[in-house]
Parts: C-alpha cells; sequence; structure tokens
C-alpha cells in the first residue's frame, strides 16, 4: 500500500496541502491516493470546502473496465483516465486513450463516478466521526459598492455588445480596452484606488454574459462562428529543408512550427522516477514564447507548456507504433490566439 502524510494549511485566505510519500510499493497508485488523502484531510480540517470530491483511475482491457488498475494491466489498456468529482458531478478528467469509440469513453466515466460518489461518502462518514467545527471566515469586503457596480454594469453592457463582436481578434480585444477606459474616466469620481482595479473584473463578467448569452441563444460566437463551426486549418510540411522533419501548422490566427530530430540509443533520457529506472525514446518540447501573444517577458517553462506539452507528448506518443529509434519534437507557438487582455 502506499502511504502519505497530508498537511492542509490555510493561510491569509489562501488554502495549501502538502503531501508527502513515506511508504510506496510499485503497484500502487501514489496519484489517487494523493487525491482523496487531501480532499479527506481538508475535510475534516473545519477549512470551508465545497467537497468532498473523490478520484479513480479507470482502465479498460478485453473489454472490460477496470477500475484503479495496475501498472502491469495499464500497459495493455486502451484507455486510461484519472476521474475526479463530487457526488454531484464530474470536475476533472485526465488521460488518454487509443482511439476508442466516444461510448466506451462516456460508460468510463459514468462507472468512475459510482466509485467517487463511494469515497465522497465515506469522507463524510470521517468528518462525522473526527472531523473539526467549521472556520468561520470574513467575507471578503466589497471594493465596489453593488449599486456602482449595476451602474457600471448598465452603461457598459450596451457598448460591449458590439466591441465582444468585432471582427478580427486583436480589433475585438481593442474595442473592449476602449470601453473599459471610458468606463474609468466616466465613474473615475466615484471609484476608490482598490475600486479601479476592481473594474476589469466587472467587464470580464460583461464580457462572460454576453459572449455565453450570443451562443446560447442566437448561436453565434464572438468571432462570428456557429457552435459547430472551426476556424480555417492548414497543415504544411517539409517547411525547413535542413531538418529531419518539420511541419506548420495553421489554425485561424494560431501557428505552430514543429521540428523533429531523430537519434540513437544514447539520446534515450533515463528515467529515476519513484515507479524505478526507465527510458524515454520518445520526447516533446513545447514552447509558448511571450511574444506569440504580445507579451514582453523573460523566457520560460509555465504551467501552459507543462500541461499542454504533456497532453501532446501524450497524443503522439499513442500513434507511434513500432517506431525503432530514439526522437523528439520541438513545437513552437508563432504567433496564438490566446491574446492576454
Amino acid at each position: 500500500m502506499n502511504v502519505l502524510v497530508i498537511a492542509p494549511h490555510l493561510d491569509d485566505e489562501v488554502l495549501g496541502v502538502g503531501g508527502t510519500i513515506v511508504k510506496h510499493v510499485e503497484s500502487g497508485d501514489k496519484v489517487i491516493v494523493a487525491i482523496v488523502a487531501a480532499s479527506a484531510a481538508v475535510t475534516i480540517s473545519g477549512i470551508p470546502f465545497e467537497g468532498p470530491i473523490g478520484a479513480v483511475r479507470m482502465g479498460y482491457v478485453d473489454g472490460e473496465f477496470i477500475v484503479n488498475p495496475q501498472y502491469e494491466q495499464i500497459e495493455g489498456s486502451t484507455l486510461e483516465i484519472i476521474v475526479a468529482g463530487t457526488e454531484e458531478g464530474i470536475t476533472m478528467v485526465e488521460g488518454g486513450a487509443k482511439e476508442i469509440s466516444e461510448e466506451i469513453m462516456l460508460k468510463a466515466i459514468e462507472e468512475a463516478h459510482k466509485k467517487i460518489k463511494e469515497l465522497c461518502r465515506l469522507q463524510r462518514e470521517l468528518a462525522t466521526l473526527v472531523g473539526k467545527e467549521q472556520i468561520a471566515l470574513p467575507l471578503p469586503e466589497e471594493k465596489i459598492p453593488s449599486t456602482l457596480r449595476e451602474e457600471i454594469y448598465s452603461w457598459a453592457e450596451g457598448k460591449m455588445q458590439k466591441a465582444c463582436f468585432q471582427k478580427g481578434k486583436m480589433e475585438r480585444m481593442k474595442a473592449m480596452s476602449t470601453v473599459r477606459q471610458e468606463a474609468l474616466e466616466v465613474f473615475s469620481e466615484k471609484l476608490t484606488e482598490e475600486g479601479i482595479k476592481a473594474v476589469s473584473g466587472i467587464f470580464e463578467e460583461l464580457e462572460s454574459d454576453i459572449v455565453r448569452k450570443s451562443i446560447i441563444e442566437k448561436k453565434v460566437r464572438s468571432d462570428g462562428r456557429k457552435p459547430e463551426d472551426i476556424r480555417s486549418i492548414s497543415c504544411e510540411v517539409d517547411v525547413l529543408p535542413r531538418t529531419h522533419g518539420s511541419g506548420l501548422f495553421t489554425r485561424g490566427e494560431t501557428q505552430a512550427l514543429a521540428v523533429t530530430t531523430l537519434g540513437t540509443v544514447y539520446d534515450e533520457q533515463i528515467m529515476d522516477t519513484i515507479e524505478g529506472d526507465s527510458r524515454k525514446g520518445f520526447m516533446l518540447h513545447y514552447n509558448f514564447p511571450p511574444f506569440s501573444v504580445g507579451e514582453t517577458k523573460r523566457l520560460m517553462v509555465g504551467r501552459r507548456e507543462i500541461g499542454h506539452g504533456h497532453l501532446a507528448e501524450r497524443a503522439i506518443k499513442a500513434m507511434l507504433h513500432g517506431v525503432p529509434i530514439p526522437w523528439g519534437t520541438t513545437t513552437g507557438f508563432y504567433p496564438s490566439h490566446n491574446l492576454p487582455r
């Protein structure tokens, strides 16, 4: 079995949960144990929490679903997903599959939710036995009075209706920024210094309301597309003549340039993890430089690069049937459609 020490801590209204593995066996799933243990720790701690949550790993071998499969079972599984959620519904799905049907995927999530409900029930029983009294946290102060918030919302709604549907990403962002600046000027005498900073939140909420209402009622997104429409897509290969392989993918205003390099067995990455030693023959490097979204800051690896890169590597790896030599791919975005506000 896996044994973890979980320590929830609340400081300045920020909740942190740290887990330390003190015992691990090769067949155990430390990820699932950590998720459930963290939820249980917070549930009994007295810290306000809209939980508990549960999590399971799902596999699919020989036409049968396996809940929390062993590592050797995962190797032969056509599906491997981690599903987390509450008693009411699913909050997270992460993983991959080898071209299974949508029906099997949905059934796997349904089966996972049954187990999640059981885990949540057990945590509530634990809280009844040993749980602490819930901590009463003070409500955050209103940086903008509700009457003024409603006044700003009403003043800006009509202007934002036009700005949210400007053609072109840059033009749309500029139009919304202009309305926001006008609002700051119009209501400058009524806004405190803290209130000025909070105005952006009102406009984000307003933009969300307008766009969602348009999609639901008019079936039109902010760039004019219908819900079933996708941006124009093009793919080119061999765009760089001196590399082992290269490709340029374009979707709308986003471009990704991928370069592939072949190697030898000496280029394999040696992985020394808690599960043991292994070798990695396929590596995907995912770059998202700040200039691709119009920002100026130092080059660094953040959550976007790690998370998106992991998903991309996992998707491609599933299609590498019988590739005998190590190889790596570097993907960079120049530019990206995800422009900053």
